[in-house]
């Protein structure tokens, strides 16, 4: 085969079919931003690429190779994305690897790759997917590559052979590694972990929500950050991504594309430098960011620090962070969370995944759910930020500490954030104690639970 006329034909000249893997309960969110990101493309490419849900994930249909690499490149809620380079009927065993046998291997993956193969079968009659993968790794090994097995060593590249109804779908990540590992880190410590592209859709709904809009690109803008229960900043610097709009490749992490056979296309050096370029503009036309993070715990403090320096280090050649960024190792209800807060504020951005537990010696998670939610309708007192009037009190909540408040701080026009809830009874005791706020609720999967998102907002005079 004439590797270079096929890449030039076939990867190049023609559109492609594509899978965004998603995790569960993320898809309206992750078909938001890439409607977003199709909307503003850099890269030169066709244009009108279609964008559907189907079972769990998002599928592209007639996308550009260039376009496919831009969006790895840039999505932030996604998991992975996989692009077709076969498919066919594989109805047995004997259809499944005539079809393998048919795969322009050398192509894409350079000799000696190490592939781990995944296999995923739904409604087929080839249904043991030991043995699919069984058939893929034969496939590989006799066009010179190793199968890796997942678990003895880390491998180069990602193959999916996925079969629905008879049908075979071979795939190949673009991504590589999981595309929530930024490489922004480096400390970690911290007892509630929460992945980073599930934190980027929590703080995205949340903006979208206190917004009031439903449509693509509807969010505030907020201009102070306050995260109790900080961790190791995950919250911090998701929330740095979203606001400043920074793309996930200009921390420097690699991508499996860029080890294809035939190399990474030449925009994608150039589309990194046209989005560090356009981060630069951003950062030094937008305000300087007051951000407060708390945690009572030293070493959580101590690895968001030195996350925080990796953070800023990386993004130096586009730009200094417009950032100003307080640490308090404290007992997160040690004192009103309205102390903590800088003056003259108009938006405030406050997201929680409080770490229940031993961390915080707290014995009930219901009880530790009711005080996070007392805390935060203390805050909107203090503000003077109301939503939901309550009987009694003329529609303002606590006005006589909120105008004393406003006086000396200044006050935000809206509070805005979300808490994670591990419980149904941890979710009700936070919606019974925050009255003054609107509140909805959506549900995503995490290590086999199902989480409940609360997304709250308020706002009120200034």
């Amino acid at each position: 085969m004439n590797t270079e006329r096929y890449v030039r034909q076939h990867v190049y000249g023609a559109p492609h079919r594509a899978t965004v893997a998603v995790a569960g309960g993320l898809l309206p969110v992750v078909e938001e931003e890439l409607r977003e990101l199709a909307a503003g493309m850099v890269t030169p490419g066709r244009p009108g690429f279609e964008i559907a849900q189907r079972e769990g994930r998002v599928e592209l249909t007639g996308v550009d190779y260039r376009v496919l690499v831009e969006l790895t490149l840039r999505l932030k809620t996604a998991h992975d994305l996989l692009v077709e380079i076969a498919r066919g009927k594989a109805s047995g065993r004997l259809e499944l690897e005539a079809l393998l046998r048919g795969v322009p291997w050398e192509a894409y993956l350079p000799q000696g790759g190490r592939v781990e193969v995944r296999a995923d079968s739904t409604g087929s009659r080839l249904y043991h997917e030991g043995l699919i993968e069984e058939c893929a790794a034969a496939a590989l090994a006799d066009a010179g590559m190793v199968a890796a097995n997942r678990s003895d060593v880390e491998s180069d590249f990602l193959l999916t052979v996925r079969l629905e109804s008879n049908r075979a779908r071979v795939e190949l990540s673009v991504a590589g590694a999981p595309l929530w590992r930024r490489g922004y880190r480096a400390s970690f410590d911290a007892t509630a972990p929460l992945r980073e592209d599930l934190a980027q859709a929590a703080i995205r709904s949340a903006l979208a929500f206190a917004a009031g809009g439903e449509e693509a690109g509807s969010r505030i803008v907020f201009d102070a950050l306050l995260i109790p229960f900080s961790g190791s900043g995950t919250l911090l610097f998701e929330s740095l991504m979203a606001l400043f709009e920074i793309a996930p490749c200009l921390f420097g992490r690699a991508y499996a594309f860029e080890r294809y056979a035939f190399g990474a296309p030449p925009s994608a050096v150039w589309l990194k430098e046209r989005l560090a370029k356009a981060l630069g503009e951003r950062l030094a036309s937008t305000e300087r960011l007051r951000a407060v993070l708390i945690d009572s715990h030293a070493g959580a403090i101590k690895a968001a620090r030195a996350n925080l320096a990796c953070f800023e280090r990386l993004l130096r050649p586009a730009g200094a962070l417009p950032l100003h960024c307080v640490f308090r190792e404290s007992d997160v209800f040690a004192a009103p969370w309205a102390t903590h807060l800088p003056s003259a504020s108009a938006s405030l951005f406050v997201p929680l995944n409080p770490p229940y537990g031993r961390r915080l010696a707290v014995g009930s998670v219901d009880r530790l759910y009711q005080r996070i939610g007392e805390s935060l309708e203390r805050l909107a007192a203090d503000l003077a930020v109301t939503a939901a009037p309550r009987e009694g009190d003329g529609g303002e909540v606590g006005r006589g500490r909120g105008v004393a408040f406003e006086q000396a701080h200044g006050s935000p026009r809206r509070i805005s954030g979300f808490v994670l809830c591990p419980t149904e009874g941890a979710w009700r005791r936070f919606q019974n104690a925050t009255p003054a706020f609107r509140k909805r609720t959506v549900h995503f999967g995490q290590g086999g639970l199902d989480i409940r998102l609360c997304l709250f907002a308020a706002a009120g005079r200034r």
